[in-house]
């Protein structure tokens, strides 16, 4: 696969120190852990314990950021310096109950258009959940849209993953086999023809050799899945989408990043 992708970490220019650089050149997207997050579309950094992030810059030198720009605050996600992860803030993702609001940023269609076009891709979330694994009729958390086979939840009311990342069929009722709630945790999936994996803490938890790559090309959502029910409980540091499927040793080497 030739990646048609910059990887020009440094180039979207902010106040501040810059986030390092990743382990593995040619990300699609990296929204990096406590930098670049803004109030506005671009201009007011956060400052302070429950700001809302309307943008969080992308710093894979693509400029997919992710946005949400509608005009109540309670629908953005909030900045929260106290809980952190590697010594950074994180973002918190916030739904009540079985629907109400909702905090989740849109992606940009054209990071669809890109992925669909290699043809494969690979995601790393850094995050915490707010519940534990009990399950019940709360724990309904859409957690992103970015395939074509429906809902995406982390978790689902059984306590269980339900992964569309990349698919034209959804990945269902998958066992994390920890507490996602009991500390910050790596979760990786990829999605290539007939090669499909779902990693936790660098530890396998699902693959199959049964698949078709299927992103979604439009409203493309991180934080929710348009499902209808509540979107993401959790306190997330950290979002990177390769264009193509790692290697083992490349994979190694973003989990220990993301540690």
């Amino acid at each position: 696969m030739t990646q048609t992708f910059r990887h020009l970490l440094g180039a979207v220019g902010a106040p501040g120190s810059g986030p390092g650089s990743l382990p593995v050149p040619g990300a699609a997207l990296w929204l990096a852990p406590g930098f670049q997050q803004y109030t506005d579309l671009g201009t007011a950094l956060v400052t302070a314990d429950g700001d809302h992030i309307e943008q969080w810059n992308d710093q894979s030198g693509n400029a997919f950021n992710g946005t949400q720009t509608l005009d109540t605050n309670p629908h953005r996600p909030f900045y929260r310096p106290g809980i952190t992860n590697r010594s950074k803030a994180t973002v918190e993702f916030w739904t009540g109950g079985g629907g109400g609001t909702i905090t989740p940023l849109n992606l940009p269609d054209a990071l669809g258009v890109a992925l669909a076009a290699a043809g494969e891709g690979e995601m790393f979330v850094v995050f915490k959940n707010k519940e534990a694994n009990s399950g019940g009729a709360v724990t309904k958390r859409g957690s992103w849209h970015l395939g074509t086979a429906g809902s995406s939840f982390l978790l689902w009311e059984d306590g269980k993953i339900y992964e569309s990342f990349g698919t034209n069929s959804r990945k269902d009722a998958i066992s994390p086999g920890t507490d996602l709630s009991s500390g910050f945790h790596v979760y990786d999936v990829w999605s290539k023809t007939n090669d499909y994996g779902i990693m936790l803490d660098n530890a396998s938890i699902f693959t199959t050799n049964v698949n078709t790559v299927a992103f979604n090309t439009t409203n493309l959502k991180f934080g929710y899945d348009d499902s209808g029910f509540a979107g993401l409980s959790a306190y997330v540091s950290e979002l990177v989408i390769f264009p193509f499927k790692l290697s083992g040793a490349q994979r190694t080497l973003m989990t220990t990043h993301c540690t």
